[in-house]
């Protein structure tokens, strides 16, 4: 499963915009990761199977090699207007040849 949580921010004049992300069920071996934005009022964390991993900068491997996520500032940002904060991005490799990027900003 993948699923998603939105919400209005003051960015997008209150459109809804991604606030939190998880992925997980049976194909992740049962484990669940969960991305969060960046302000702590809203979570804050990267999460697997409910604990906090990857607070800064790193490589994280799921279970016994099911996935891996790194996290760092590296990648082609959604558009332009994104270039004025820094970049915090998280990379997925799941099973079955998914890949995920999930770009962390403040709301």
């Amino acid at each position: 499963k993948i699923q998603g949580r939105y919400m209005g921010t003051a960015y997008t004049y209150g459109l809804a915009a991604t606030q939190k992300i998880a992925v997980g069920g049976p194909f992740l071996g049962g484990h669940t990761i969960e991305v969060e934005p960046m302000e702590t009022a809203y979570g804050g964390h990267i999460l697997v199977d409910g604990q906090v991993v990857l607070s800064t900068f790193g490589n994280y491997t799921v279970g016994n090699n099911v996935a891996k996520i790194r996290y760092d500032g590296i990648g082609e940002l959604p558009d332009k207007a994104a270039s004025k904060w820094e970049s915090r991005i998280v990379h997925m490799e799941l099973p079955k040849g998914i890949t995920f990027t999930v770009f962390r900003w403040g709301n």
